[in-house]
């Protein structure tokens, strides 16, 4: 890697590590300041640790690799584990709040499913951290190469599928909801809150839904350039911000 794709690296990691930042300090706020659920903590702990997995990338590509032991694969490997963190808790989050609105008959279905998708994406993004081939490059420096036109790719894939499917379960029982207040009431602050709690909701997945799309075509945007290849690594730190936002649905009203 040159340090000229380095430097393009260090301006996105600077970037989403500000955001993420902001985003933890959203979510610790609104925990400490109003009733403690454990929608408001696995929210925290999402935040976190998809902060602190934006911390450790940068560390991890910024740093020379004799401050990791030159054990550039022990360390790249155990960095999975604020990964799955975050991807665990702000998926539970995201099933939980899209199936609100679902008949109770169905929600364990929606559960079971949602779980089931989620455990296909572990399976698939460990297989693939497992398989990479990390090494020390002729800068010294820590390089990691993700299989993202499989493994890697294959979790996007079915995190897209899952949810794509969440947004339908909570728009669908939404617009009946909505409908059913302008029939009874004309309108008025139900018929406000659920439209902008839809807008919300909506606007925040379908972000996460094309920040995991885009970048299924770094490969090929940036592969063919020496200079721009690293940054088809960095559609991974992008596509963990938007799914933490996803999640981050204030449920307040």
């Amino acid at each position: 890697m040159t340090f000229q794709v380095r430097d393009q690296i260090f301006t996105v990691c600077g970037i989403c590590l500000g955001l993420s930042g902001e985003n933890a300090m959203t979510s610790i706020q609104r925990w400490l300041s109003s009733t403690s659920s454990l929608t408001n903590r696995l929210q925290v702990i999402a935040s976190l640790a998809q902060f602190a997995n934006t911390c450790f990338l940068t560390c991890y590509i910024g740093l020379p690799a004799r401050l990791f032991g030159n054990k550039c694969y022990a360390w790249s490997l155990g960095g999975c584990v604020f990964y799955f963190i975050f991807q665990l808790a702000s998926s539970a989050i995201m099933i939980s709040r899209a199936s609100i609105l679902i008949r109770r008959k169905w929600q364990p279905l929606i559960y079971a499913t949602g779980l089931a998708l989620l455990l296909a994406v572990f399976s698939s993004t460990l297989a693939g951290a497992i398989m990479q081939p990390a090494t020390v490059d002729a800068s010294g420096y820590c390089q990691t190469d993700f299989n993202w036109n499989n493994t890697n790719n294959i979790g996007k894939t079915i995190l897209i599928v899952l949810y794509a499917g969440l947004l339908m379960c909570f728009l669908v029982p939404l617009g009946q909801q909505i409908h059913a207040s302008y029939l009874h009431f004309g309108g008025g602050d139900v018929t406000d809150t659920l439209l902008q709690i839809g807008g919300s909701f909506s606007a925040r997945v379908c972000l996460a839904i094309v920040a995991f799309i885009v970048p299924q075509f770094f490969s090929f945007i940036f592969g063919g350039d020496p200079n721009l290849i690293g940054l088809q690594g960095m559609g991974f730190i992008v596509q963990n911000y938007f799914a933490v936002v996803a999640s981050a649905l204030a449920m307040e009203k």
